[in-house]
């Protein structure tokens, strides 16, 4: 393997554990949701927001731009619902299942990602 390949490979695997950390960030507020006042979700709506805001100024390969494109699209959708107080559980929702098609595009179980 060369090291231009080594490269490319684990700025691929870093970004996947990144997207593989907003999932389960996302995972944990929609299963905790029902239990959580709206205040404590909207800030913790906001804490996963500014993941997303990281991850997306962060220099990517240009391979990754459509997946960014799509967690860009999560993370105004997420503020958008905060500010103009909408159904914040249903854009979470809808944002999990797409950061999940991003991941899965990955090509590496979650769970595989440190090996």
């Amino acid at each position: 393997m060369e090291f231009k390949d080594f490269l490319i490979s684990e700025d691929k695997g870093y970004f996947a554990q990144r997207v593989a950390d907003i999932l389960s960030a996302v995972q944990d507020l929609n299963d905790s949701a029902e239990n959580m006042g709206v205040r404590h979700m909207v800030s913790n709506a906001e804490t996963i927001v500014n993941q997303i805001r990281r991850i997306i100024h962060t220099h990517w390969p240009q391979s990754e731009e459509d997946k960014l494109s799509v967690l860009q699209k999560c993370g105004v959708a997420i503020m958008k619902a905060i500010e103009e107080k909408d159904d914040l559980k249903a854009v979470l929702k809808a944002c999990q299942e797409n950061i999940e098609e991003i991941s899965g595009d990955e090509g590496k179980p979650v769970n595989r990602l440190g090996d």
